[in-house]
């Protein structure tokens, strides 16, 4: 069966799994996989010296994908930028799985 959802998914993510140590292997977990990356609310933070920007966004893949809370993705956007993230808490549904993810950029 084909999943309707895809069509609509046009970036690519590279998982992390961290190590026991708390570390970043140097290779993904899983690579290359089909995703979107919805932008949801930018919250300035910081001084004016080194402002920063923090907002909680979404994240869905298909619902056979091996992601967790707690793992580290980098994220390429359609457009080729390049976004890292932390997930969150995820709900799987019947086409796909949708997961809070938090990035943070500093200005």
């Amino acid at each position: 069966m084909t999943n309707p959802f895809e069509r609509l998914w046009h970036d690519t993510m590279d998982i992390y799994r961290y190590n026991d140590d708390g570390s970043l292997p140097e290779a993904p977990t899983y690579s290359g996989i089909k995703c979107h990356y919805s932008m949801g609310t930018v919250q300035p933070v910081g001084t004016d010296s080194a402002p920063t920007m923090q907002s909680t966004n979404k994240l869905f893949c298909a619902p056979d994908v091996g992601i967790k809370s707690g793992d580290y993705v980098e994220v390429t956007q359609r457009n080729g930028a390049k976004v890292n993230l932390t997930v969150g808490e995820g709900f799987s549904y019947t086409y796909n799985q949708e997961f809070s993810v938090a990035r943070t950029d500093t200005a």
